[in-house]
């Protein structure tokens, strides 16, 4: 198994969350409150730590991807015991007068076998403003 792909892997997932592939997401993530998001990229689920359970298109879009590369580099998925992707949620409000909302994403990939854990940090500040 190579430690390098896994290791980048672990890393995409928090690209992938603070990317485009997310748009979707944005406005569900404006409703909650700050907070601690947990992805279990293997199951394709996402849970908040205070509103539980969410409904997001980027868990699914995570657990497709990583499933499809695993099965190209040839890796069984029954060798990854567990993979996830831990994001601290602050939203920053708008400066008076402006409209949009600072989310400042703190994201940690966390990719477990038998013999190894691959981590990967990435911090972010993404602004989304919402269609009128």
């Amino acid at each position: 198994m190579s430690h390098k792909v896994l290791k980048d892997h672990a890393h995409v997932f928090c690209q992938m969350f603070y990317g485009w592939r997310m748009q979707s997401d944005l406005e569900t993530f404006a409703a909650l409150p700050d907070g601690a998001l947990t992805v279990d990229v293997l199951a394709g689920t996402c849970v908040h730590d205070s509103c539980g359970a969410l409904e997001t298109y980027i868990a699914g879009e995570m657990s497709a991807w990583f499933k499809h590369q695993l099965d190209e580099r040839g890796i069984p998925l029954a060798d990854i015991k567990s993979a996830m992707l831990f994001v601290d949620l602050v939203r920053v409000p708008p400066p008076k007068k402006k409209r949009g909302i600072t989310f400042d994403w703190r994201g940690r990939g966390v990719i477990q076998t038998d013999s190894r854990e691959y981590v990967s940090e990435l911090a972010e500040s993404h602004t989304w403003i919402p269609a009128s």
